[in-house]
C-alpha cells in the first residue's frame, strides 16, 4: 500500500476562516470544519429543532447532560454543514447507516457521493468531507492522559516500546498521539473499528518521533491507495485526517463564526 503524508513533523496550524456562500464542495478538496463546544451551548434548542426523532431520542439516552448536549451540537452542526453543500434545509437531510452504524447519505439526496466523519476531543469538534473517497478524522485533546504509562503499556507492544522510552513525557505524548491519530483516522474511514490488543498500533508504529514512514500492509490488497494529513487544529491538540487517493487542497472554517 501506498501511504503519502502532507506535514510529517506536524507543524501546520491551519488558518480557520469563515466560508462564503454560496459554499461548493470540489472533487480535488478536503473541506474541514473545526467547532468549538464552549462556543455553542447558546445554540443547542435551534439544533434540537433539525434533529431527527431518532436523533432526539439518543439525546436523552445519555447518562450525563453534557454528553446529550454535546451529541445535539455535533449533529446540528453536521445536518447544518451538510445543508450547505447538498442545498436543502438540514432537517430534510436522511441519513442511512451501515452495518457497523457508520452513517451515509442517500444517492437521492446527494448526487455528489459526499463522505464524511466526525470526531470529538474536549471541547473541540471536527469535521471532515470530501467527494467520492472514504475519509476519516481523529482529534486528541494531549492533556488529557495524566496515567500515559498505562496507555502505552496497553496499545503498543512490547518489543516496539523502547522506541518512546528515550522522550520526555511531553515529547513521547506528541510521538505516540502523532500516529494514534492517523491509525483511528483511518479505521474511522474504512469503517472497521479498533481493535483492543496490545499490537493494536504495530503496524503504524513511527521509525521516529515524528511518523514519516508508517505501514499498513494487512490492508494493501484491499485499499491500495491512501493519504494521511497530519495537522494542529488548536494549541493542545493533534489530529489526523485519512483519505483515500489525492487531495489537492484543502479548505478549514470556523463553524463558530456563523453562530
Amino acid at each position: 500500500m501506498e501511504l503519502k503524508h502532507q506535514h510529517p513533523s506536524i507543524k501546520h496550524f491551519p488558518a480557520w476562516k469563515h466560508p462564503k456562500f454560496p459554499i461548493e464542495l470540489s472533487i480535488k478538496e478536503t473541506h474541514i470544519w473545526r467547532l468549538d463546544l464552549d462556543d455553542s451551548y447558546q445554540i443547542i434548542y435551534n439544533f434540537n429543532l433539525i434533529l431527527s426523532d431518532q436523533e432526539k431520542m439518543k439525546a436523552c439516552k445519555f447518562y450525563f447532560k453534557k454528553d446529550g448536549l454535546c451529541y445535539i451540537i455535533t449533529h446540528g452542526a453536521l445536518r447544518t454543514i451538510l445543508s450547505y453543500y447538498l442545498k436543502i434545509k438540514p432537517n430534510h437531510i436522511n441519513f442511512r447507516y451501515n452495518s457497523k452504524g457508520k452513517p451515509f447519505l442517500s444517492k437521492l439526496i446527494d448526487p455528489q457521493n459526499i463522505f464524511f466523519n466526525i470526531s470529538h476531543s474536549n471541547n473541540l469538534i471536527l469535521f471532515v468531507f470530501a467527494i467520492n473517497k472514504r475519509i476519516g478524522v481523529d482529534v486528541e485533546y494531549l492533556e488529557k492522559f495524566p496515567n500515559f504509562e498505562i496507555i502505552l503499556s496497553r496499545y503498543i507492544a512490547n518489543k516496539e516500546q523502547f522506541r518512546f522510552r528515550p522522550l520526555s513525557k511531553n515529547r513521547l505524548l506528541k510521538a505516540f498521539f502523532n500516529y494514534w491519530t492517523k491509525y483511528e483516522a483511518y479505521h474511522k474511514a474504512i469503517g472497521t473499528g479498533l481493535i483492543n490488543s496490545p499490537n493494536i498500533c504495530e503496524n503504524f508504529l513511527l521509525k521516529n518521533e515524528m511518523t514519516r514512514n508508517v505501514e499498513i500492509e494487512q490492508y494493501s490488497k484491499i485499499i491500495p491507495n491512501w493519504s494521511i494529513h497530519n495537522f494542529i487544529p488548536a494549541p493542545g491538540y493533534l489530529a489526523s485526517v485519512a483519505f483515500e487517493g489525492k487531495c489537492n487542497k484543502f479548505r478549514y472554517f470556523h463553524f463558530n463564526q456563523l453562530i
